[in-house]
């Protein structure tokens, strides 16, 4: 008897069950994390880190090879560039950490915050951490074996929760997320030799680096782009507002992403292969892409508007009145999140059929409207001027990468309206409950607002139903559309072993 070998759909839905799953369970736990640490640690203690963090997003970004992205592209075989990337790696990671140390104290005196000096340095211990993993976990992401990255980020994120948060109960300082971080990255280290088998060896091939470095350069253009996209606005909060907003910024980006960017997030590390894996087929490409950008924006897009009305009450309740600027500037993170959702998977498909060029423009776009706006807003309107530039940045430029897939691809415009109409109706629904229940001024107290969120998301289901009913169309898709696969395969097994 013959068993058939899992097709590209069926990988590919697996990877997405296990990505949504690891991200899930890595939000949760990053989740309940920052909520026990913000109740025992200051805004400040968070923006301390948080400008430690920056230095080192800084200098990662601006040192991103793309090469390990090239492997996963790659249509052949990559064993035999496992040895020079991870030679070339690991001495980046070296040189980073040395960086990191003797940049420190000029960082430092740029934030007017001495204390971060000696955190900036303990810094260049994750960057070496990060440098010497095993390249032989690309594989994970290139098979999309996603069930094997499952074991290795969930354990990594649970050792970052104990050690943080019994590092903040002794200590009460932003020591506590730095040891936690630092855990983190070498249990990865670890595990990333304890789950494959692969064990590198110095090696340079010159040959092969020119030839990764061909797709890599985009790569690492539109790192330094995400960087300038993610992480300035951090930059200028922390030089302009000073350590304790740059800490309540960094708390509403890490809720706002726990709702919203974690999508985009699954549909790169997922969609990225599989259309890697049939770049060549346009049929194919966008019936795939249409699907999962409809999936996206109906699941995103409720869920910011969710978000953004229950934005004070649920700050109130959960992390307590000394975070009260967290509210202010979620809602515009929030429609943040949901472009470049979509933006997540139009860069991942850009990426899959060898055209990283064109995420690279419209990222220039973006970070173009973002900084021509960030700094009269931020004047005009403080803290919540940030998400508004933020959110303006995608809404330029996402529209011009879809655009250019259409264009590639041969997606009509009527396919493009059929795509985001379904979200706009299911965020409509989700607001209106909370229009209705939700008190006009005042605290909302636990049991209304668990009841607002079950109303809220019974509406969204009922909606949900009916678009699918009347059109075949909305989040519900997804189930008819595993539901017919599953089916075939179950024909092509009975097939094969007759």
């Amino acid at each position: 008897m013959v068993t058939p070998k899992a097709s590209l759909f069926d990988r590919a839905m697996q990877a997405s069950f296990w990505s949504m799953a690891l991200r899930g369970t890595t939000r949760s736990i990053g989740f309940v994390r920052n909520v026990v640490l913000a109740r025992i640690l200051a805004p400040e203690d968070f923006g301390l880190f948080g400008i430690a963090l920056l230095v080192l997003s800084i200098i990662e970004r601006f040192s991103e090879s793309g090469l390990k992205s090239a492997l996963v592209q790659k249509k052949d075989d990559i064993a035999e560039y496992l040895d020079t990337v991870w030679t070339v790696l690991a001495a980046r990671g070296v040189a980073l950490a040395l960086a990191l140390y003797f940049s420190a104290p000029y960082v430092s005196r740029f934030f007017e915050e001495p204390a971060a000096t000696l955190l900036i340095q303990a810094l260049g211990l994750t960057i070496f951490l990060r440098g010497i993993r095993s390249t032989g976990i690309l594989y994970f992401s290139r098979d999309l074996e996603f069930h094997r990255s499952f074991v290795l980020r969930s354990v990594e994120t649970v050792v970052e929760l104990i050690v943080s948060v019994v590092a903040a109960v002794i200590l009460k300082s932003a020591w506590a997320l730095l040891l936690g971080l630092v855990a983190s990255n070498l249990t990865m280290a670890i595990l990333s030799f304890m789950l494959h088998p692969y064990r590198p060896r110095i090696r340079l091939d010159w040959s092969q680096l020119r030839e990764l470095h061909t797709y890599g350069r985009w790569i690492y253009l539109n790192q330094m782009l995400n960087f300038l996209t993610l992480k300035g606005d951090k930059l200028i909060i922390g030089k302009l507002l000073g350590a304790p907003m740059l800490g309540a910024y960094m708390l509403a980006v890490s809720i706002s992403e726990v709702l919203t960017l974690e999508v985009a997030r699954i549909t790169n590390d997922v969609g990225f292969p599989a259309y890697s894996r049939m770049q060549d087929q346009h049929a194919r490409l966008r019936k795939w892409f249409t699907t999962a950008t409809t999936l996206v924006f109906s699941v995103t897009f409720p869920m910011a508007v969710a978000l953004a009305l229950l934005a004070l009450p649920l700050t109130l309740l959960v992390l307590g009145t000394k975070w009260t600027d967290v509210a202010t500037v979620l809602p515009p993170l929030a429609f943040a999140g949901v472009v470049r959702a979509v933006g997540g998977n139009a860069g991942a498909i850009l990426k899959g059929i060898g055209r990283p060029n064109i995420s690279f423009h419209a990222g220039l776009v973006s970070v173009g409207a973002m900084y021509a706006s960030i700094f009269p807003l931020v004047q005009a309107y403080g803290l919540p001027g940030v998400g508004f530039a933020v959110l303006l940045g995608p809404l330029v430029s996402v529209p011009i990468a879809l655009y250019r897939i259409c264009r590639l691809i041969n997606i009509s415009f009527s396919d493009v309206v059929g795509v985001f109409l379904p979200g706009l109706v299911l965020g409509v629904a989700t607001a209106m409950p909370i229009f209705v229940v939700m008190p006009a001024s005042g605290p909302v107290p636990l049991l209304q607002l668990i009841l607002i969120g079950l109303l809220a998301a019974a509406a969204y289901l009922a909606v949900a139903a009916l678009l699918w009913k009347a059109g075949r169309t909305g989040p519900f898709s997804l189930v008819s559309l595993l539901r017919a696969r599953r089916e075939r395969s179950r024909r092509t097994l009975s097939t094969a072993t007759r």
